[in-house]
């Protein structure tokens, strides 16, 4: 039986939109000289840089709004960027990080482990191909929207993972009711319930919603809650 159910736009996303007005927003850049030190880059800012890493995105836009949140960002994943500023208003606070250091490269690179967050992130990014940014356009309406059945996934238990999605729910869920990963080359079939990355959210999150290109038959964004 399909772990699948076709679902619509309006059930796909449920962000709280309101808690993201912009409006009277204030910009400061901060300057700090942090020193990478210790030189390694430990489990949760892997996760979060690795996007960069893998050319998914040039930039990361971190919640701070949570005490813990903001000191896990502005002393474990900030200092890895050059260019970071503080956008807030009375509804929300964020961290902008552009232009990730050419050391923090060679420590992603010289920490890398075969650790569950490690097997993870090759998962989600590693599969880039030459035609991953044609594969990723759509037009809106090639999109379909489904629910994956956690409970029809065979769960992985993992420490790590779990104190990854506590900081995922601190920040994201909990302030805006998801959190959005694009996946590179994800087929849409059946075999997405043999990843690990799904197998462990399967133990942790309240459910699992992703879209797909129904052009070419892959999964353009996770959102989970």
């Amino acid at each position: 039986m399909t772990i699948f159910k076709e679902i619509t736009v309006d059930e796909f996303s449920n962000v709280k939109m309101k808690h993201m007005n912009m409006t009277d927003s204030s910009i400061v850049t901060i300057n700090h000289d942090l020193d990478l030190n210790p030189l390694i880059m430990t489990k949760i800012p892997r996760f979060f840089i690795a996007p960069v890493i893998y050319g998914i995105t040039d930039m990361l836009y971190l919640p701070i709004d949570v005490e813990e949140t903001y000191r896990l960002v502005i002393q474990e994943i900030a200092p890895h960027f050059e260019e970071i500023k503080e956008i807030s208003n009375e509804t929300f606070r964020n961290l902008s990080l552009k232009k990730l250091k050419p050391k923090s490269k060679e420590i992603f690179a010289e920490t890398k482990t075969e650790t569950n967050i490690d097997l993870v992130i090759k998962e989600l990014y590693g599969q880039k191909t030459e035609k991953i940014e044609e594969i990723q356009k759509t037009e809106k309406n090639n999109i379909k929207f489904y629910e994956v059945n956690l409970q029809k996934i065979n769960t992985v238990n993992d420490n790590d993972f779990e104190l990854l999605w506590n900081f995922i729910k601190s920040a994201y869920v909990n302030r805006q009711g998801e959190f959005y990963i694009t996946p590179v080359n994800w087929i849409f079939n059946e075999e997405i319930r043999n990843y690990l990355f799904v197998r462990m959210l399967s133990n942790v999150c309240n459910s699992l919603r992703i879209s797909v290109n129904d052009d070419s038959g892959t999964i353009t964004s996770l959102i989970l809650d």
